[in-house]
């Protein structure tokens, strides 16, 4: 596994080729880190999620009356990508399909995930190249985990989500397998802010589904520092989920742009009627891009 460094005045941002994922965003500003740290409670960081988002019934997914085994999240944060480009303040990685990933996802595809720094923020770009001769259906997301302790005496109830749009304040829930079961519960947005506490984790994430914002933020009562993550919508892509997760006790929270989500319970369709499924037509693209902005 390789490690690579980019950066600029006011950042550094240092990455791995498995899964081309974000490892470290550190704001010089502040000197801080703005991503979690270490490894305690998750393994990763800002892992990309792709072909799917969540888990899908049984861990299979189902194409024109064949079964593919499909991991949680899909297959990409765990393959070795390639570098094509890297700039000082840029990375360009690359991860094209191959005979193994054909067992599993029956599509030929290429796959570039850019990250670029534009002053204190980073942009996250994914772009999707269907290479084969039928339709190409996929989900993809970014699950990029903050640091809460970034600043010191802080607590964790000081910490709020902030909405740029006003959001219904509905969750929908997933169950101990990963589940969506049709259930919903209430959350306490107030002002277009949500205060976090452990508690609203015990049930897994806070999902929010067909989100109206933007642009959503993490901030303090303490100083008047956070994240902002905005989500660019593109020519196909009009419509997101979010996730918000912590593992309850821990020192970070990830905020979660998605298209696509889990599989409701006993979801047994063709892949293609997936809900929030994007498509790309032969020798066509597609992109997803979202930006992190350290204040």
């Amino acid at each position: 596994m390789d490690t690579y460094l980019i950066e600029n005045d006011y950042l550094k941002a240092k990455f791995i080729n498995q899964g081309g994922e974000l490892i470290e965003l550190f704001d010089k500003s502040t000197q801080t880190h703005r991503l979690k740290v270490g490894t305690q409670f998750w393994s990763y960081y800002s892992p990309v999620l792709f072909p799917i988002i969540g888990r899908s019934f049984e861990d299979t997914i189902r194409f024109q009356g064949k079964t593919f085994t499909m991991e949680k999240h899909g297959f990409l944060r765990k393959s070795l990508m390639n570098v094509l480009e890297h700039e000082p303040d840029q990375i360009i990685f690359q991860f094209i399909s191959n005979p193994e990933t054909l067992k599993i996802y029956p599509f030929e595809f290429q796959i570039l995930l850019s990250y670029t720094l534009i002053d204190s923020s980073l942009e996250v770009s994914h772009k999707i190249i269907n290479k084969g001769k039928e339709v190409l259906p996929f989900q993809i997301g970014g699950h990029p985990a903050f640091n809460l302790h970034a600043f010191q005496s802080i607590q964790l109830e000081e910490h709020y989500i902030q909405f740029s749009a006003q959001e219904e304040n509905i969750r929908h829930l997933i169950n101990s397998e990963g589940y969506f079961t049709g259930e919903t519960e209430s959350v306490p947005i107030q002002n277009q802010k949500l205060f976090l506490s452990d508690k609203f984790f015990e049930k897994d994430a806070i999902i929010f589904k067909n989100i109206e914002s933007g642009v959503i933020s993490l901030k303090n009562l303490k100083n008047h520092h956070g994240i902002h993550v905005e989500i660019f919508e593109t020519e196909n892509s009009e419509s997101f989920h979010l996730g918000i997760w912590k593992p309850v006790g821990a020192d970070f929270v990830c905020i979660e742009p998605w298209v696509g989500c889990a599989d409701n319970i006993h979801f047994q369709e063709d892949f293609t009627n997936k809900e929030l499924i994007r498509k790309i037509e032969p020798n066509q693209s597609d992109e997803f891009v979202y930006s992190i902005e350290v204040f």
